[in-house]
C-alpha cells in the first residue's frame, strides 16, 4: 500500500505543469513575452476607440446603438487587458487562455460592427486605422486558437494518463494477494 502510494505521488509531481513543460507545448517563459505583446497589439486599439464619438453622429442619421457599440469596445478592451495580465501572470491556464480568446473575439466582432458605423457616419479614415488594427490581430487571434486547441489536447491526455495510472492503484491495493506495506 506505501508503494502505491509513493508512485500515484510521484508520477503527479512529474506530471504538474510546474515540475516540466509539456511535449509540444511551449514552457511558461516563452509564452509569456508573446502573452505580453498580445496585450500590447490589443491596445492600440484604445486611443482609436477614444476617438470614436459616435453620440455626434445623430445629425448624419447614425442609429443610437452605435454609442453602446462604442462603450461595448471600450469596455472590452479592459475587460482584454485584463484577461491578457492574469493569463500572462499564469500562461499554464487553459481557463485564463480561452477567456483571453472569447474577449479577445467578442470585442473584435463589436469592432468590425462599429468600424461600419464610422465609415458610414464619420471619418473613413478612422475606420481605415481600425480595420488595419483589426486586421493585424488576425494573426494573434489565430496564434491564440491554435495554443487553445493545443494545450486543451496535451491536458486532455495528462487526464487520460493520471486516470490510468489512478486506475492502476485502485487495482493493485484491492487486489486480495497484495503485499501491504
Amino acid at each position: 500500500m506505501h508503494s502505491v502510494l509513493i508512485s500515484l505521488i510521484l508520477f503527479v509531481q512529474s506530471a504538474s505543469p510546474a515540475a516540466q513543460s509539456s511535449p509540444g507545448a511551449p514552457a511558461d517563459w516563452e509564452m509569456r513575452p508573446r502573452i505580453e505583446q498580445l496585450g500590447k497589439d490589443v491596445g492600440q486599439l484604445k486611443p482609436v476607440f477614444d476617438r470614436i464619438q459616435p453620440g455626434s453622429w445623430a445629425v448624419e442619421g447614425g442609429p443610437a446603438a452605435y454609442q453602446k457599440q462604442q462603450k461595448a469596445c471600450a469596455d472590452g478592451l479592459v475587460y482584454v487587458q485584463n484577461a491578457v495580465a492574469r493569463w500572462s501572470a499564469q500562461p499554464d491556464k487553459l481557463s485564463l487562455m480561452l477567456e483571453t480568446l472569447i474577449r479577445i473575439e467578442s470585442m473584435d466582432q463589436q469592432a468590425i460592427s462599429l468600424s461600419q458605423g464610422v465609415r458610414k457616419y464619420d471619418n473613413p479614415a478612422i475606420a481605415d486605422i481600425l480595420d488595419s488594427l483589426l486586421n493585424s490581430l488576425s494573426g494573434d487571434l489565430e496564434w491564440l486558437r491554435s495554443q487553445s486547441l493545443d494545450m486543451a489536447r496535451q491536458r486532455e491526455k495528462e487526464l487520460e494518463v493520471a486516470q490510468k495510472e489512478a486506475q492502476r492503484c485502485r487495482t493493485q491495493i484491492l487486489q486480495p494477494n497484495s503485499p501491504k506495506n
